[in-house]
């Protein structure tokens, strides 16, 4: 019985461990902002008026979303793992047309006073897509002939299908919306493939792509 209620916690699976770790970095970057844009004037730390107020809120808006997905069964995500990927990418895809110019980048869709920055909840909608391409299936293909999940994703197509994944919000990103920081990000899902075991040399020829281009920068900058 003691097993059974601990299932159907709504904190069951939950690893307790990095969620306050995350909370205490949320913590300490709110007091960050408190303290790199204080004013005598506004004093207090919940003052909304002010960014770290601001900042506030948005802390508590995540923990409210985040207490939501909490109550939304698992299964939810796995059904609509690929809309939500398309839906978020082609919203990446407008954004550069539709959104508004913020520092010399169109990133964001303006709501309001507020703005929405689509690139951010595609990592969210990449990670479940590739879960569920990882996991759905072609698991169930692999478990019924004993293979191990490793020797999937050495097959060519599937491989590629993975990488596509990650790819198109990856140029998406960095060619339409010039956010380098953002598109980066995309490139540490790599390291989830290769723990289910691509190849290593896919994480060579990317290692070198990289070198390569920081060496055109550097090599650029002593031309001019």
């Amino acid at each position: 019985m003691a097993l059974r209620q601990s299932e159907n916690s709504l904190f069951y699976g939950v690893d307790k461990i990095t969620v306050l770790t995350y909370a205490l970095l949320v913590f300490m970057g709110w007091l960050n902002i408190y303290a790199a844009v204080y004013n005598e004037e506004h004093q207090n730390i919940f003052d909304t008026t002010q960014k770290y107020g601001k900042q506030l809120i948005w802390i508590g808006t995540a923990a409210l979303i985040a207490f939501s997905i909490l109550l939304i069964d698992a299964g939810f995500y796995t059904v609509f793992a690929y809309w939500f990927y398309g839906i978020v990418l082609l919203l990446c895809l407008l954004v550069p047309y539709f959104g508004r110019e913020i520092k010399g980048s169109r990133s964001w869709f303006g709501v309001g006073g507020f703005g929405i920055q689509p690139a951010e909840f595609m990592k969210f909608a990449t990670s479940l897509a590739l879960a569920k391409f990882l996991s759905n299936e072609n698991l169930v293909i692999v478990s019924r002939y004993r293979l191990r999940l490793k020797d999937l994703i050495k097959n060519y197509k599937n491989t590629l299908i993975a990488v596509a994944f990650l790819i198109a919000p990856l140029l998406v990103i960095k060619v339409l919306q010039d956010e380098t920081g953002l598109a980066i990000v995309f490139v540490a899902f790599i390291i989830v493939l290769y723990r289910e075991g691509l190849s290593i040399n896919f994480l060579l020829v990317g290692l070198a792509a990289i070198i390569l281009f920081v060496l055109s920068l550097a090599v650029a900058k002593i031309i001019l």
